[in-house]
């Protein structure tokens, strides 16, 4: 028999003739029942008498109250410093539970989050009380076009760029923005003999909960625009916004109201194409979640980029949490 198998046997016998102890008595090499229950216990219990009154507790069995400031959890969890400052998370929970302002999470993982499943999760929950509107990022090209947030349609002239497109010359720069990629409808460094026209089209998921299909603010993040390209936002058919993107290098946005419109429509034309760094629908205030998927990655594009380019491109969108979850389903936090 293995050693672990006799022991357990053995302390299986122990424990039956010290029960049967104290049942038959047989001599008084084991300690009385008395140094494990009060006697006055036992004494009510002989006397089957019930308890009444409150049971006299002693200070030091007294439970601390806990304050607003610390985790409901301290008490359970001596090892958890007290007060919320102390942790890595205060400065996103503290915007979380007292910011009248926007809180603003980008998650970023690999196929796990194409479909917005668990994104959209997260959105729902973190909204309950606290407010905001629409889906957050997309480009004109996502791995999965339709997700339990929005519907995307797009002409068929948009192309994705990436880092990959870099290293093969497609692209002559690594200004990529958040999603670690662009979308074009021309290739960069042709300029069309006419005006080129692209659309975005976009409505809420049949999936999409109430907070997610309310449509505030159309964000447009671009750059490397050249002369002459127009900009028209259509809302429910109605025009919204229109203009000429200003020509410049750096990570640029056009912000329009959409005020609870459905189906929106985004067109660009002219005879070259900006790049999009991304579009995002939200509110101004209340909980945002950004869905950014990247198929099959494990998280290093962010040492292919440029630098200053992702900067920029983090002061527009002030993200209070960033999550990255890549591969075996392990999610890390950065603020």
């Amino acid at each position: 028999m293995r050693p672990f198998r006799s022991f357990l046997l053995l302390l299986i016998f122990l424990a039956c003739f010290t029960g049967l102890h104290y049942i038959i008595p047989a001599f008084h090499g084991f300690p009385s029942v008395s140094e494990f229950v009060p006697e006055s216990l036992i004494n009510n219990l002989k006397s089957e008498n019930k308890i009444s009154g409150p049971i006299p507790i002693k200070p030091t069995d007294t439970t601390r109250i806990v304050t607003s400031d610390t985790l409901e959890l301290s008490g359970l969890v001596p090892s958890i410093p007290e007060k919320l400052s102390d942790y890595n998370l205060s400065r996103f929970l503290d915007s979380l539970n007292y910011s009248r302002g926007q809180v603003r999470i980008i998650y970023y993982g690999d196929s796990q989050i194409e479909g917005d499943r668990i994104t959209s999760y997260l959105r729902h929950a973190l909204r309950k009380g606290r407010g905001g509107t629409g889906p957050g990022l997309f480009l004109p090209l996502m791995p999965v076009m339709y997700t339990k947030s929005i519907w995307l349609r797009s002409s068929s002239n948009w192309k994705k760029y990436n880092y990959l497109s870099y290293k093969t010359g497609e692209i002559s720069h690594r200004n990529l923005g958040p999603f670690m990629a662009v979308c074009r409808f021309l290739p960069e460094g042709i300029s069309a003999s006419d005006s080129e026209k692209a659309f975005v089209k976009i409505r809420p998921s049949n999936f999409a909960d109430s907070s997610a299909a309310t449509y505030d603010i159309l964000r447009i993040f671009y750059g490397n625009s050249g002369i002459g390209v127009k900009l028209f936002i259509k809302g429910d058919d109605r025009i919204l916004f229109a203009d000429t993107l200003k020509r410049s290098i750096g990570f640029n946005e056009i912000r329009c109201r959409i005020s609870g419109a459905k189906n929106i429509e985004i067109e660009f034309a002219g005879r070259t194409s900006p790049d999009i760094y991304g579009i995002s629908i939200e509110s101004e205030t209340g909980v945002i979640v950004d869905n950014i998927p990247q198929r099959g990655s494990a998280g290093l594009e962010f040492t292919m980029v440029d630098r200053e380019n992702l900067r920029e491109s983090y002061e527009k969108l002030a993200p209070d949490l960033i999550i990255l979850h890549y591969g075996l389903n392990i999610a890390l936090l950065k603020m």
